[in-house]
């Protein structure tokens, strides 16, 4: 069994639903009400909730790295121009 995926408020809402619809466990920054929240909070909800972070945020896989938190995954994607680097 795969492990929850956690969205914070750069995905769009169209790439949750897309994951929901082919059979991923996904929840939102908006259900758990931490839309504008610190990106060092939302660290801290997915190393305790056990999930996968979904982020467009490459501060946020910064901030994994340098907290040193021990994680067996997390997705960082990028779009655009950025993607063809």
């Amino acid at each position: 069994m795969s492990r929850p995926v956690y969205c914070d408020e750069s995905i769009w809402i169209g790439v949750t639903e897309g994951l929901r619809q082919r059979g991923r466990e996904v929840y939102t920054a908006r259900e758990y009400d931490l839309l504008g929240a610190p990106d060092e909070e939302q660290l801290v909800f997915v190393v305790e909730n056990d999930r996968i972070p979904f982020t467009f945020d490459d501060d946020f896989l910064t901030l994994v790295h340098r907290a040193g938190h021990d994680h067996r995954g997390d997705r960082l994607h990028r779009s655009g121009r950025e993607a063809n680097r």
